[in-house]
C-alpha cells in the first residue's frame, strides 16, 4: 500500500465560456509515502486556466501564485496525464484534508467531459478527519491544518501554506505524526461508486411537515431540565427552515418554544432539537 497525500488549489469564479460558477484546478500537489509512512516521492504543477484566465484577488493573497505563474502552467488534461503517471497504478489510499479538494477533481473532470472519477484512486481516506478522531477534536469542528499541525508536533515556519504541495507535505508529517491504525480502518472506504455517491451527495434541510422523508419521525421532546416527555400545546407548523411547537413541561412546569431540525445526509436523516424557553405560559391549542 502506498498512501498519496494530495493538495489542490483552484480559482473560483464565473467561466467566462458557460456563464456558471466553476472552481478551476490551477495547482495539484502531492507526496507519495510507502506502507511505513516513508516519504517516496512528491509531485507539483501548475495549471493554466482557460475558464477564467485572471486569478481573484482573494486567490492571489492566499496562495502568493500570480497570474505570470499560471499562465506559465499547462493545461488541465496534461496535468492530469503527468500527475496520474506519478501515482502509478499499484494499490493506493489517497488522503487530503477534508473531501473538498476530491470534489474539486470530480467538477473539473466532468467540467472536461472526461469522467467522474479518477481510476488511480482506488482507497480514500479524510486526513482531516483522521487527526481529529486521533487529536479527540469534537466532531462539529473543522480543525485547520495549521491548527492540527502545531498539536502534532509539526513545525510550519519555513512552509508557503496554501500551495498544493506544501500543505501536501504538512498533511503528510500530521499523518505520520497522529497515526493510529484503529482510526485509519474505521475512516477508510474502498474508491468504488458507493464512495463517490457518498461524498457527491448534496446534503439538504427538510423543513415540509408533509414531506414523505418526515412520515416516520416522532415529535416527542423530552424537557432540557428534567428528561421526562413534555405535553405538544401547539400544532407543528414550518418556520425558518425548521418545525415549530410549543410544549410544556407539567413537572417542571415550564413551556418552551421547540425547533425540530431535519437534515438529509447520505446515511439519512438527521434530526436535531433546540429549545427556546418561554416567559409566558402557554395555552393549549385546540386540534
Amino acid at each position: 500500500m502506498e498512501y498519496i497525500i494530495i493538495d489542490f488549489e483552484w480559482n473560483g469564479t464565473i467561466s467566462r465560456i458557460t456563464k456558471e460558477y466553476f472552481n478551476e484546478l490551477i495547482e495539484l500537489g502531492g507526496v507519495k509515502l510507502d506502507d511505513d509512512l516513508n516519504y517516496v516521492s512528491s509531485f507539483r504543477t501548475l495549471i493554466r486556466p482557460v475558464h477564467h484566465k485572471k486569478l481573484t484577488g482573494r486567490v492571489k493573497r492566499l496562495t502568493n501564485i500570480s497570474n505570470d505563474d499560471v499562465r506559465a502552467g499547462v493545461v488541465f488534461s496534461q496535468a492530469l496525464d503527468d500527475f496520474t503517471k506519478w501515482v502509478g497504478d499499484g494499490e493506493n489510499c489517497f488522503m487530503s484534508w477534508g473531501t473538498g479538494d476530491i470534489l474539486v477533481l470530480i467538477e473539473n473532470l466532468k467540467f472536461y467531459n472526461m469522467t467522474d472519477r479518477l481510476s488511480v484512486i482506488k482507497n480514500y481516506c479524510d486526513a482531516q478527519a483522521l487527526c481529529q478522531s486521533v487529536l479527540e477534536i469534537d466532531g462539529g469542528q473543522q480543525p485547520g491544518l495549521s491548527m492540527v499541525a502545531q498539536m502534532a508536533g509539526v513545525d510550519c515556519a519555513d512552509m508557503d501554506m496554501h500551495r498544493a504541495l506544501d500543505d501536501s507535505v504538512v498533511t503528510a508529517k500530521c499523518i505520520k505524526n497522529l497515526w493510529n491504525d484503529e482510526a485509519f480502518n474505521k475512516l477508510a472506504s474502498k474508491a468504488d461508486k458507493s464512495f463517490y455517491d457518498r461524498i457527491t451527495f448534496r446534503q439538504f434541510t427538510v423543513s415540509d411537515i408533509n414531506s414523505p422523508l418526515l412520515a416516520d419521525v416522532s415529535y416527542k421532546v423530552k424537557c432540557p431540565g428534567c428528561g421526562r416527555f413534555m405535553k405538544r400545546l401547539t400544532k407543528l407548523k414550518s418556520r425558518s427552515r425548521s418545525i415549530c411547537a410549543e410544549y410544556v413541561c407539567q413537572r417542571c412546569e415550564k413551556s418552551y418554544d421547540v425547533r425540530h431540525h431535519f437534515k438529509k445526509k447520505y446515511d439519512g436523516l438527521v434530526h436535531k432539537i433546540t429549545f427556546k424557553e418561554k416567559s409566558e405560559p402557554v395555552e393549549e391549542e385546540n386540534s
